[in-house]
């Protein structure tokens, strides 16, 4: 099973750091103004791929098959999602990051020649709505693992075989956390 939760939004991240590091011509503060927009989406990124991956490992932590299958339902669950959003504070930097984002494609977007930004405008105004959208989209994304804690133990989904569906799903998401860390560095490579 392939999983990818963010890395649409990743490798648009890189395509507008390649962009803006090539507008050599940008005022020095604004360039500076554009990295700081960029890094501060990647914590954000960051942060709400540590929560998916934390909640996972904790299921995995259950080999009581019952509670196993129990907290892998609660996966697609859109208010366990948003309260731990909600919990961590991570709602407002949220609608910030949408907002400065947006800001930086409609100040730049004459300038930046990317093939496709749809899907990176698409999620940055989700984001900039806050916690809801991101909840939503989390859930969503999991729904397919939340399925199989409804089937644990009836053939031929074992618990083994989920732990290990759960397993390749977080560390695909540690895959993602990697490539996000990658680009981050590239970001404060290039855009100086």
């Amino acid at each position: 099973m392939e999983f990818k939760l963010f890395s649409d939004i990743i490798d648009s991240i890189e395509k507008v750091i390649k962009g803006i590091s090539a507008l050599k011509e940008l005022p020095q503060q604004e360039r500076n103004h554009y990295r700081e927009i960029i890094n501060d989406t990647c914590v954000i990124l960051d942060s709400a791929i540590l929560l998916v991956v934390n909640r996972l490992g904790d299921i995995l932590m259950n080999n009581d098959i019952g509670k196993f299958s129990e907290e892998l339902q609660t996966l697609d669950n859109f208010q366990d999602w948003l309260k731990l959003e909600r919990d961590v504070r991570l709602c407002n930097n949220l609608r910030v990051a949408g907002r400065e984002m947006n800001s930086l494609w409609s100040k730049s977007s004459d300038r930046l020649d990317f093939q496709d930004i749809k899907e990176f405008k698409r999620f940055m105004q989700d984001i900039e709505h806050g916690e809801r959208e991101l909840a939503n989209y989390i859930s969503l994304s999991l729904a397919r693992l939340a399925e199989n804690g409804r089937l644990v133990n009836r053939a031929p989904l074992t618990i083994d075989n989920a732990k290990r569906t759960v397993r390749g799903v977080k560390n695909a998401l540690l895959n993602e956390r990697k490539h996000l860390i990658t680009v981050q560095i590239k970001l404060l490579d290039e855009i100086i």
